[in-house]
């Protein structure tokens, strides 16, 4: 197979896993989740939204990273910085917020963002910039939904006001590759 086609194969699986993983995550959020003190009275559906939100900041940037080692267009390496600045400083909030509810956020991609970043680590050029380009989108829609659920239902007024803050850095990030991947594709 192909390396985009393993690419698209993998963002399928990861999505499917992001979203199935709905079902799970609440009952081992309830495990996971610190006892008395902060923590305890933080709703399952919040804790899930930080160990989502951090983990897909963390491949946002892990992707962006490889994007400035295996893309010599300046236009995605520019996408690239600014996924670096955004979700990084969006991390450090988010981890902010957790901490003070008792909670450590992850600081590194799931296992599913990892095998799509091996999988791009093997491209350059051209094929890694619509590869990036795809997986920049697709993971962007996912975050997208994921945060105005949070920003619409948390009853948390901190994580809240984060989601519908960082909200439209998504949106417009989605809307930068959306019109990168138009002119990578013509390529």
């Amino acid at each position: 197979m192909n390396p985009v086609n393993l690419l698209s194969s993998n963002l399928l699986r990861a999505a499917a896993v992001f979203i199935s993983v709905g079902s799970i995550v609440p009952a081992a959020s309830a495990q996971m989740m610190p006892g008395p003190g902060p923590a305890s009275s933080i709703m399952p559906a919040d804790y899930e939204f930080i160990v989502r939100a951090a983990y897909s900041g963390w491949g946002e940037i892990a992707a962006a990273q490889t994007a400035l080692r295996n893309s010599g267009d300046p236009r995605i390496r520019n996408i690239a910085n600014m996924m670096i600045a955004d979700h990084t400083a969006a991390n450090q909030q988010l981890a902010s917020i957790a901490a003070a509810r008792g909670i450590a956020a992850p600081t590194i991609p799931d296992s599913a963002s990892q095998g799509t970043l091996a999988t791009m680590q093997q491209m350059a050029g051209p094929a890694f910039d619509r590869a990036y380009l795809m997986q920049q989108a697709a993971d962007h829609r996912i975050g997208i939904v994921l945060f105005e659920i949070e920003a619409a239902s948390s009853p948390d007024p901190a994580l809240r006001a984060f989601a519908q803050n960082t909200l439209p850095v998504l949106q417009r990030h989605l809307q930068m590759v959306s019109g990168a991947g138009s002119v990578a594709s013509m390529r």
